[in-house]
């Protein structure tokens, strides 16, 4: 819930005309952001309930958090590991950056004016919500559930085809998920379609590697790393 709150700021000045439409509205701003975080705190829940129930038959967990939350004795923390994690989503992150100035001569025109650049701090809040909800979202929930479901069908064979398969297709989700506000400021295109599933994809896989191999805190790390990179270090 304090993960989506984060990314008000950054959302109110990626889309300047959202802000003046919610106070047009006949109930007060603060209740329709209390809607929002409430609505976002019981979906999350749900499906992170989900996600730790079915990837426990399979080893998908976030055993740092299940340590010092249900097991009371908490593991170390992997410093090195975690390390290595940030390092893979920056450079992500870096990648993204250069592959988008190829996409960028084939967008068309955006639909409505948008900032160049949007303020760093900014971006850094927003980063939470990437690190934290999207990962919830994304590999906790589909990721696993996918992973679960080959599982099952294969006759609870754990092999890597399994994790390898529902790691591309939460990718493909994870980029997919992105394309509704990819078509409110550039309209749809193939171009559109395919920077957006490229680009979102390329970090999807990268997260969905360090969830089965590390965990989900691995995978946040790395996701919030990545943002950084894109929201924080590239305006700067």
């Amino acid at each position: 819930m304090l993960a989506t709150a984060c990314v008000f700021p950054f959302v109110f000045e990626l889309k300047p005309d959202l802000l003046p439409k919610l106070r047009a509205l006949p109930v007060p701003l603060a209740v329709v952001a209390a809607v929002q975080l409430v609505q976002a705190f019981v979906l999350l829940s749900l499906l992170s309930w989900t996600g730790l129930a079915l990837g426990s038959s399979i080893g998908l967990d976030a055993p740092l958090l299940r340590s010092r939350v249900v097991d009371r004795e908490r593991l170390p923390l992997p410093w090195r590991t975690l390390g290595i994690a940030c390092a893979w989503g920056a450079a992500a992150g870096a990648v993204i950056l250069q592959l988008d100035t190829l996409f960028k001569p084939f967008l068309p025109p955006p639909l409505t004016p948008i900032p160049e650049h949007i303020a760093p701090w900014k971006g850094f809040l927003a980063s939470f919500y990437g690190g934290i909800a999207e990962e919830l979202q994304s590999r906790l929930f589909f990721m696993t559930l996918v992973a679960w479901i080959l599982w099952r069908v294969s006759g609870r064979s754990a092999r890597p085809w399994v994790y390898q398969t529902a790691i591309v297709v939460a990718a493909l989700i994870f980029g997919a998920a992105h394309l509704p506000a990819t078509f409110a400021i550039w309209g749809f295109g193939a171009a559109n379609i395919a920077r957006t599933l490229v680009l979102n994809g390329i970090a999807g896989l990268v997260f969905g590697a360090l969830y089965w191999r590390r965990g989900l805190e691995h995978a946040i790390a790395a996701h919030f790393s990545a943002d950084i990179v894109l929201h924080v270090i590239a305006p700067l």
